[in-house]
């Protein structure tokens, strides 16, 4: 697996915002995004990743100086799609490819950064099959 740090305070991917002016997203997942453009055009891979991936994310994210929290607040699914969203094609052509997905975030006192870990996908699969074969048995319609 390679491992690529971006220097940024990470954001949740907001949810797009509709008015009768149109589409628009929050100003800090914007300012976001932007941030992103710019680290990811100094730190460019030379070669997107083809294939199967599995991507592990790290958010280390600014501790606001109040707060009883002990995570970030924010999902964390949201917090890995507006950083899978960011590195489409730069890291790897499209999302879409990322099989395997560990995500997680917490607190930082002084360097909020994002960690990703990137490698090719390969698919572990039992010996057996066993449970493969007792899922797909539980997930069937009962036929009448």
């Amino acid at each position: 697996m390679e491992t690529y740090v971006y220097d940024i305070n990470p954001v949740p991917a907001s949810r797009p915002r509709v008015s009768k002016y149109g589409t628009y997203y929050l100003a800090t997942y914007r300012e976001f995004k932007n941030k992103m453009l710019e680290l990811t055009a100094i730190n460019r891979h030379p070669i997107p990743w083809s294939g199967p991936l599995s991507v592990e994310v790290v958010c280390n994210v600014k501790k606001p100086k109040t707060t009883e929290r002990t995570s970030p607040n924010g999902d964390v699914d949201n917090f890995a799609k507006a950083v899978l969203d960011s590195l489409n094609g730069i890291l790897w052509d499209d999302d879409d490819q990322i099989i395997e997905l560990k995500a997680s975030k917490h607190f930082t006192i002084d360097n909020p950064n994002i960690i990703v870990r990137v490698g090719s996908y390969v698919e572990q699969t039992s010996g057996t099959g066993k449970v493969r074969k007792l899922c797909v048995k539980r997930t069937r319609p009962k036929q009448r």
